[in-house]
């Protein structure tokens, strides 16, 4: 749901194995906003509205659309911040292979207190490990 406003973003630019240009820069991060315009009218789905148009904020305030910062942030859109890297990381792309969850989390790790919420990563990778604990022991 939360790139619901990719709906309208051309493939081209989605599945470009190789790096952006500005302007399809530009293009991509619209989608937060057109996400936010679609899901506005579904009253059911009103407060799911700022973790959508503010998942893409970072916590050092570099972040689109608004450029918030830290805890101006949504806790919502926090979370889905890091829901949404991890699953970046980890599946497939056009532009590259997917890594390991242990690298993954490494990473957003480093992230934390850039782009991520310190506080948000550290549970995230807690319930990661568990999980991938209890997958190993199944």
């Amino acid at each position: 749901m939360r790139d619901i406003g990719k709906i309208g973003t051309p493939e081209n630019i989605l599945n470009k194995p190789g790096s952006l240009s500005n302007e399809e820069k530009s293009c991509i991060r619209e989608h937060p906003q057109n996400g936010f315009n679609i899901l506005k009218p579904l009253e059911e789905l009103s407060e799911s509205l700022p973790g959508i148009l503010h998942h893409h904020e970072h916590y050092n305030g570099r972040g689109y659309p608004a450029g918030l910062k830290g805890e101006e942030i949504p806790l919502q859109a926090r979370l889905i911040a890091v829901a949404d890297v991890y699953d970046a990381f980890t599946t497939e792309r056009a532009y590259r292979a997917p890594i390991s969850p242990a690298e993954a989390l490494t990473i957003m790790e480093k992230e934390a207190g850039k782009m991520l919420d310190p506080y948000c990563v550290s549970v995230f990778k807690e319930v990661v490990k568990q999980e991938l604990n209890v997958k190993s022991n199944a």
